[in-house]
């Protein structure tokens, strides 16, 4: 009897993006009493990138953060690589931002490898964007220029990525954007093994995962573009951008994410269904599991199914979006219970500006 997965005790999870707290309104919530859910002292949060460049703000927003809830994941967005050579304990590139930004992160007990909590199996994933979910060009006018994206003049990496490149500058930031993306996408092996390691084991032992987390700050897959409004379609439909954004929509799908996230994410929850009965064809769902994959970096609220897995973006983003609308007010998002039981989407949300916001990205471009 009983409802499938049910964990009597175990934590809830909360999901969250995009914090921005160098914004004085976003720090200003972060420290507020409504910030916070009723259960956070119990229940665990997952944050999926671009808290701050600044390590200082980083420090007391993660700190904040994990002294509130009982465990805390996180994964770092491109904010976090940025580098400022002015700031003290920097001087690096952006790989050794990195290696600054996880062992802040371990000096605060914030997790980044994999865990299970509960009987969810939770996965944080590196990434960074290589142009594989582009859309085609639009408009009369030429693309905009990729300087325009901060990345660009932000973050230094090393000589080695640019290898091999061509002379042009933007073949030439293609092919380096790539080689980072591949970077990472290696980085996400061990991590991958960890989870494999303990879905076995859970198994073994008879108490195997029902529920599996991952987590990424860039996107997945396509369908989770800001203006991918049929998540059944398999082509790209221009009429989707007929909103007067188009140029800065086609700009942002090249600096988007990398279907290297998706392709990884999606092998290891088909081993992970495999342990359902029923063999490596099983739904999951069927048997009380659900897969959520949980994204950053868009500022433009989704959360939907497609081919057995739930995309969810829940960001803070900045007040000025909040003001326009496209943003809700900033909120932790539950996505299981303190039961163990996935809490379906209050709607599903393909296009939040649209659906439920007050205007058009092009005021809000």
């Amino acid at each position: 009897g009983g409802v499938v997965g049910r964990q009597p005790g175990a934590p809830a999870i909360y999901c969250i993006s995009d914090l921005h707290t160098d914004r004085i309104e976003n720090m200003a919530w972060l420290r507020s009493a409504q910030a916070w859910p009723e259960d956070a002292a119990s229940a665990v949060a997952v944050v999926a990138g671009d808290v701050s460049h600044r390590l200082n703000v980083l420090e007391e927003t993660l700190g904040t953060i994990a002294t509130t809830f009982s465990r805390t994941f996180f994964m770092p967005g491109n904010h976090e690589l940025w580098v400022d050579k002015g700031e003290e304990g920097e001087g690096g590139d952006s790989l050794a931002k990195l290696e600054l930004v996880l062992s802040l992160c371990a000096s605060l007990g914030v997790e980044t490898t994999p865990s299970l909590v509960g009987n969810v199996q939770v996965v944080p994933l590196f990434s960074w964007y290589d142009r594989s979910l582009c859309i085609p060009p639009q408009g009369d006018g030429p693309p905009l220029p990729l300087r325009l994206w901060a990345d660009y003049t932000r973050c230094e990496w090393p000589a080695h990525f640019s290898e091999g490149a061509a002379h042009h500058a933007a073949a030439s930031a293609h092919h380096r954007d790539g080689a980072i993306a591949a970077h990472f996408a290696r980085l996400n092996l061990p991590q991958l093994a960890i989870a494999r390691e303990q879905l076995s084991a859970a198994r073994e032992a008879g108490t195997p995962a029902t529920g599996l987390l991952s987590f990424s700050h860039f996107l997945p897959d396509l369908h989770c573009l800001p203006d991918w409004c049929d998540p059944e379609a398999e082509q790209f439909d221009q009429s989707w951008i007929a909103h007067g954004a188009a140029r800065k929509a086609a700009l942002f799908a090249s600096v988007a994410g990398s279907s290297r996230i998706d392709a990884q994410v999606r092998a290891l929850a088909e081993e992970w269904r495999s342990g359902f009965p029923g063999g490596e064809h099983s739904d999951a769902g069927a048997a009380g599991g659900e897969h959520v994959h949980v994204f950053g970096h868009s500022h433009r609220p989704k959360d939907f199914e497609l081919r057995g897995c739930r995309y969810v973006h829940n960001p803070v983003g900045k007040g000025t979006e909040r003001d326009w609308g496209v943003l809700p007010e900033p909120h932790f998002l539950r996505l299981w219970d303190e039961h163990g039981q996935a809490v379906p989407a209050e709607r599903k949300i393909i296009r939040y500006w649209a659906e439920i916001g007050r205007v058009s990205p092009r005021r809000a471009k």
